[in-house]
């Protein structure tokens, strides 16, 4: 009887300490699996104790048992680790993770840089437009370099630096910029009027007698285009006189500065720098510099060739760096599910293949994850997603195009045959009120900027421009308008008259 006894004490303090077991598992586990596998294990506990009391094996019989479970245990800790491992690699490409310097951009950098210190050294204004399609490192690496550059330029310069950064796009009125730049310089003004606002900013650097230069970026600074371009032409104005301003202007429009007569008129071009689209080989490197700050080499996270891949795709579509970094980061997302469902069949005795969960030297993400990540978020789809950001009128502009080629078959279409056109599509019906020319061209000119049109001059030598609509852009912008229910029953009707 004592042996029986200390048998059965063994057999429930194994399956006590197992139960223990299976607790520490299920935290790993979805509820559906652990509560399957509890009922399991209660079910096999009870045949065990069964069985070790009538046949009286001896208690190691159990703890083989003991022994798979616990392993099953040190496997969910791996996983653990592994979606530490995961959260880290996804976080290094979001697009709110700024790296400590921007890869490339080595010419761009110099131009800048060289630009900056001439004007602030020398105690000169001036002024540089950068223009380039999105995702091209613009705004990041202007403010990178005027933020490192700051206290090594003031001590040559032996004079203070003022600099202010911002989005013209945030402005729900244009004029609102020269009171924002104010009170960004943290300078105080009597009233909130756009005109003195204007004169305070204008006297401030204009007849400042303070040893500062100002640094002004405005990014988005086509945002700022009125009709009669009146402030524009005042910024601009100011870095053409004896002034301590230094303007920097961003925009994805290439010809802005042929929208401002008054400035070419008397010869104030200013300084243009030219951010191309980054090819496979840039967005490669930028892949693998952000690799650089996870715990381990990039091998093991992602394969070389899934790196090629996605260089490759992102730099034939657009050559967006932005791009690039959404698809790497789901690529981790689309591994990292996976790599769960493995965890889940290696939890049931019944799944057969679990070998890819233990296997630490296969990169989490192949070309098998860009593939499926990039057929769905570059081809077919990123062109729907372009037209469905566009502005309205900017839309209107697109509609106005597919209905001349639809309806009056002109397949040359100039720029002077649009504008009327655009107006008669707007007042069919009296549904909108269109803009006036000189607004009109600003969202044609964005298009262009876009790539969604194409703009070159008549071969018959006149001014006028020939406008050719993307093949791309006519085919998905019906996605947009079936969508829609102000363009829908605008183009319907304009289609059927």
């Amino acid at each position: 009887m004592p042996p029986r006894r200390s048998l059965r004490s063994s057999t429930l303090k194994n399956s006590e300490n197992t139960s223990k077991g299976v607790a520490i598992v299920k935290k790993f586990e979805n509820p559906r699996t652990a509560s399957k596998r509890l009922k399991r294990s209660t079910k096999e506990e009870d045949t065990q104790q069964t069985t070790d009391v009538k046949t009286s094996l001896p208690p190691a019989t159990y703890t083989t048992s003991k022994s798979a479970r616990l392993n099953d245990f040190f496997k969910a800790s791996k996983v653990s680790s592994s979606a530490e491992e995961y959260e880290k690699a996804k976080s290094l490409f979001r697009l709110s993770t700024i790296p400590a310097k921007l890869v490339g951009r080595d010419t761009e950098r110099k131009t800048i840089t060289e630009f900056l210190e001439k004007h602030i050294i020398k105690k000169n204004s001036g002024n540089l437009f950068i223009h380039g399609i999105p995702g091209t490192g613009k705004t990041a690496l202007v403010n990178e370099i005027q933020n490192n550059m700051k206290d090594s330029i003031e001590k040559k310069a032996k004079c203070s630096v003022k600099s202010v950064t911002i989005n013209c796009m945030g402005l729900n009125d244009p004029k609102k910029i020269y009171a924002t730049i104010l009170g960004m310089l943290d300078q105080k003004i009597a009233s909130n009027g756009v005109k003195n606002a204007e004169e305070v900013l204008s006297n401030l650097f204009l007849k400042s007698k303070k040893n500062v230069m100002y640094i002004v970026i405005l990014d988005e600074i086509d945002s700022l285009l009125t009709n009669d371009r009146e402030i524009l032409h005042k910024l601009f104005d100011w870095t053409f006189s004896t002034s301590r301003l230094i303007l920097i202007g961003i925009s994805n429009m290439a010809k802005l500065t042929e929208l401002l007569p008054r400035l070419k008129d008397k010869d104030y071009q200013p300084q243009v720098l030219n951010f191309a689209p980054y090819d496979n080989s840039e967005i490669a490197d930028i892949i693998k510099d952000r690799l650089k700050a996870a715990p381990q080499e990039h091998s093991p996270l992602i394969d070389d060739k899934a790196i090629e891949l996605c260089a490759k795709r992102v730099a034939a579509d657009s050559g967006d760096c932005r791009k690039a970094l959404d698809v790497v980061r789901k690529s981790f997302e689309l591994a990292e599910t996976e790599d769960l469902e493995d965890f889940d069949n290696l939890l049931d005795p019944e799944a057969k293949d679990v070998a890819k969960l233990g296997d630490s030297n296969s990169p989490k993400v192949t070309i098998t994850h860009i593939n499926q990540v990039t057929n769905s978020d570059i081809t077919g789809t990123s062109m729907m997603r372009t037209l469905k950001d566009l502005q309205f009128l900017q839309l209107l502009v697109i509609c106005t195009l597919v209905v001349m080629k639809k309806k009056k078959k002109m397949k040359k279409i100039t720029y002077g045959e649009l504008f009327p056109e655009y107006q008669r599509f707007c007042r069919n019906k009296d549904r909108l009120i269109p803009v006036n020319s000189s607004e009109f061209e600003i969202p044609v000119q964005r298009l262009e900027s876009a790539g969604l049109i194409k703009m070159t001059r008549s071969r018959n030598g006149s001014a006028d421009r020939v406008i050719q609509l993307s093949p791309d852009v006519e085919r998905d912008i019906w996605n947009v308008v079936n969508n829609s229910n102000v363009l829908k029953p605008m183009m319907n009707d304009a289609l059927a008259d």
